[in-house]
C-alpha cells in the first residue's frame, strides 16, 4: 500500500516540477538567492532516523554538484540487527511555494545492503549482498541562524539484483534528518 502512494506522489512532484520550471524567468534580485530554490549550503553531515519501525539509523552527508542538485550518501544499519546498508543518491531541490528556507527534494538512486546469516541458517558469519534501487521525496527546512537543516523523507527502495523474480521485494520507509551545514552561501 506504501508503494501504491510513494510513486503517483513522486511522478506528480517530477511533473509540478518540470511543468513550472521551464518559460518562466526569475527576477536577477532573486536569480543569486536562496529564495529561488537554490541551497544555501555547499556539504552537509548528519544523521537520519526512520519513524515508521523499520529500525534504520544511518550517518549522512549531501554534496551539492549545483545549486539545485545535490549527491546524498547514507551508510548504516537498516531493517533490523545484522543488516547495513549504504545509499548513494542524486537529488534535485526546488523552493516549496514562496519560502527562501523550506525547499521539496525529490531524487534516485542505488542501495547496497550486506546481511549477515544467523546461526538459525546453519552457516554463521557469512555476508550476502542485495542491490535496490531507490526512489525519494522529502521536504527540507533549513534554519536561518543556526547552520543547521532538518527534514523529512520518504523512501521507496524495490530489490533490482534478480530480474526473474516474479514479485521484486521492495521496502518503504519514512525518516527523519538533522544535518550540520559547511560552507554556507
Amino acid at each position: 500500500m506504501r508503494s501504491f502512494l510513494f510513486v503517483p506522489s513522486f511522478l506528480l512532484v517530477s511533473w509540478l516540477s518540470l511543468t513550472t520550471t521551464y518559460g518562466q524567468t526569475i527576477p536577477d534580485s532573486l536569480a543569486h538567492s536562496s529564495a529561488a530554490g537554490r541551497s544555501s549550503y555547499k556539504f552537509a553531515f548528519g544523521i537520519r532516523q526512520a519513524v515508521n519501525g523499520d529500525s534504520e539509523t544511518s550517518l549522512s552527508g549531501k554534496y551539492f554538484l549545483t545549486p539545485r542538485a545535490a549527491l546524498h550518501l547514507t551508510a548504516g544499519r537498516v531493517i533490523g540487527p545484522g543488516r547495513s546498508a549504504v545509499s548513494l543518491s542524486y537529488e534535485r531541490h526546488h523552493r516549496f511555494f514562496t519560502s527562501a528556507r523550506f525547499r521539496y527534494l525529490y531524487g534516485a538512486g542505488v542501495s547496497l545492503v550486506a546481511i549477515r546469516s544467523t546461526r538459525d541458517s546453519g552457516v554463521p558469519n557469512t555476508w550476502s549482498t542485495r542491490l535496490y534501487g531507490n526512489a525519494l521525496l522529502g521536504l527540507e527546512y533549513t534554519c536561518k541562524s543556526w547552520p543547521l537543516a532538518v527534514s523529512a523523507d520518504g523512501r521507496l527502495l524495490v530489490r533490482a539484483d534478480e530480474p526473474t523474480q516474479r514479485r521484486r521485494e521492495s521496502v518503504a520507509n519514512i525518516a527523519l534528518s538533522a544535518h550540520y551545514l559547511l560552507g554556507r552561501r
